[in-house]
């Protein structure tokens, strides 16, 4: 291990990576063509993808050079530029702001922090420029951008979306922060001939505030297929950069080093992230964590960084409709709804703001779901898009993500309880697995919102479940027809079959029952090889307050 390059787990620099020899995956030759662009340039990947490596990269060239970038392809497109063009890209002042880690309780708190963080970066570029106390962000950046000759200022902005995105959920405080951001970008698109370079990244591409409403000519390299490998590493990449640590790997975990590549691209490769390239890309931040610690195997980083947008948790908290057995079924969306960003509702009579949530297009910009299958049309026309869950690091983050968002609205007690769901139902302890129910229907409490349907119902119950690493089916065929969940235990050689009814206001409970039992032995739900397990058939009535479980009952042989 100590012969190994070092490793840089996010917390270096580009310089600093570089002054420690750590290993640095030489993505600057995709620089080159946009480093000359005059208009801003935006790119939008899920998080722990290198984003901020990329924005500390270009603001080193843009500082210092090519002094960090010896044995890079950066250098040698640098050689090969006239001398004009190394004129015009050196000398300028470099702004660097990162939204993300702007403290945002409240609006205030944001307004405060955002004139910190740029009164710091214009501090740290130009020491002599004196700022005023009244100015606020705009204010300050407007006078030393003012102050400057033209096309001498660098300005690189980290995570853009962080503002909107914290405020999703607070309909007034996103109507200030949009009257904040959108006159900072106006007053930045008035005075863009003082910009050298404008650099953003994001998650989320929100198209009514901000950015994408104060220009008209943002280069979005979110999409391109030049670009597609930008962020994130390739196959040839990993065997290029990393094969000495996977080597190591492969004798700490006494494996096969095709194993660990095995491994590797299970749990963390998949990601496609345009159209017209093929190529995947592995997640660099788990890669990284892997190399870094092999003894602990193939887990989780994805989540246990924290890796979810606040738009992705802000949907989850508002939808009582997600199935997780549905999420995997390969939606199919045009290159348009691919390419949108954010929807919000704007209400100016109010003063509020309130999004619109798509989830498939929330959870592709998230790095849930990701380009599986491209139709090509005549004339290489993008035809229909299909999407699909990433990997498996990616499945299980997800099925927990879900989890922990529902499990906030129980108790502590019927959290712990929830966990046994498993052992009840192989011991087939009907009144422990009806509280549990009762439990996953009581989860959702969002506002004055409720289950209102027997499908949201079944869809809230089957998302616990797969929440829970339980193999469940939503609508599960079989020859007499569609069972609404057929949960397996194939350990156990266990299956159950359940048939949801609803008992509206008046409607006899035991008839609602018998109806639900009725139909799974007539339609012989669950009869789905391997024919030779154990099945249960279970009625299930959902009071109607669509929060209580008035009946349930086994088929009786």
């Amino acid at each position: 291990m100590a012969d190994l390059q070092p490793l840089s787990l996010g917390t270096d620099t580009f310089e600093r990576l570089r002054q420690k020899g750590s290993v640095y995956v030489d993505k600057t030759g995709l620089l080159g063509s946009f480093l000359t662009s005059d208009a801003p340039i935006f790119i939008s990947r899920p998080r722990r993808f290198g984003k901020s490596l990329l924005c500390s990269t270009l603001r080193s060239f843009f500082t210092h050079g090519i002094e960090y970038f010896q044995g890079l392809d950066l250098e040698q497109w640098w050689q090969e530029q006239p001398e004009s063009v190394r004129q015009e890209l050196s000398g300028n002042a470099v702004l660097y702001l990162d939204f993300s880690f702007m403290k945002m309780r409240g609006v205030e708190t944001f307004e405060s922090a955002f004139k910190k963080a740029v009164a710091e970066t214009i501090k740290a570029a130009c020491p002599a420029f004196e700022v005023e106390d009244s100015w606020d962000a705009q204010d300050t950046l407007s006078a030393f951008l003012l102050s400057r000759d033209m096309a001498s200022v660098v300005l690189l902005i980290d995570e853009y979306d962080a503002p909107v995105s914290h405020f999703l959920d607070k309909p007034h405080e996103l109507w200030q922060i949009r009257e904040i951001l959108d006159d900072f970008y106006r007053m930045l698109k008035s005075l863009s001939n003082r910009l050298r370079f404008f650099f953003l990244t994001g998650v989320s591409r929100v198209t009514k505030i901000g950015v994408f409403s104060g220009f008209n000519n943002v280069w979005d390299l979110t999409l391109s297929g030049n670009y597609a490998t930008l962020l994130g590493y390739t196959e040839e990449e990993l065997h290029r950069y990393f094969d000495p640590h996977i080597q190591y790997a492969a004798s700490i975990l006494q494996q096969r080093p095709e194993e660990i590549y095995s491994g590797l691209k299970e749990n963390y490769d998949g990601f496609r992230f345009t159209p017209e390239s093929e190529v995947t890309l592995y997640t660099p931040w788990s890669v990284l964590k892997f190399l870094n610690e092999p003894g602990r195997g193939f887990i989780n980083y994805w989540y246990e960084s924290g890796a979810l947008s606040t738009t992705l948790n802000a949907f989850f908290a508002r939808s009582c409709e997600l199935d997780l057995s549905h999420l995997d079924t390969k939606p199919v969306v045009r290159y348009s709804r691919l390419n949108s960003g954010v929807m919000l509702n704007i209400d100016d009579a109010q003063k509020t703001i309130t999004p619109e949530y798509d989830p498939t297009l929330l959870l592709c910009q998230a790095g849930y779901y990701t380009i599986k299958n491209v139709e090509l049309l005549p004339g290489r026309k993008i035809g229909d898009i299909t999407l699909g869950l990433t990997n498996t690091e990616i499945i299980e983050s997800l099925a927990d993500t879900i989890r922990d968002n529902l499990q906030m609205a129980l108790s502590t007690q019927d959290q712990e309880e929830v966990r046994f769901i498993k052992k009840y139902l192989l011991s087939g302890d009907l009144p422990k697995i009806a509280y549990i129910l009762e439990c996953f229907l009581n989860s959702w409490i969002y506002d004055d919102k409720t289950l209102s349907s027997e499908n949201a119902c079944r869809g809230l119950i089957s998302t616990w479940l797969n929440a829970l690493k339980l193999e469940v089916i939503s609508e599960a065929h079989s020859a007499g027809g569609r069972c609404d969940l057929l949960l397996t235990i194939p350990e156990a050689k266990l299956r159950y079959a359940f048939e949801f009814k609803v008992q509206h206001q008046g409607e006899n409970p035991d008839k609602r029952l018998e109806d639900a039992l009725k139909q799974l032995v007539e339609n012989d739900y669950g009869q789905v090889p391997p024919v030779s397990y154990e099945l249960k058939k279970v009625g299930v009535v959902i009071g109607p307050d669509f929060r209580s479980i008035v009946k349930m009952s086994l088929v009786q042989d």
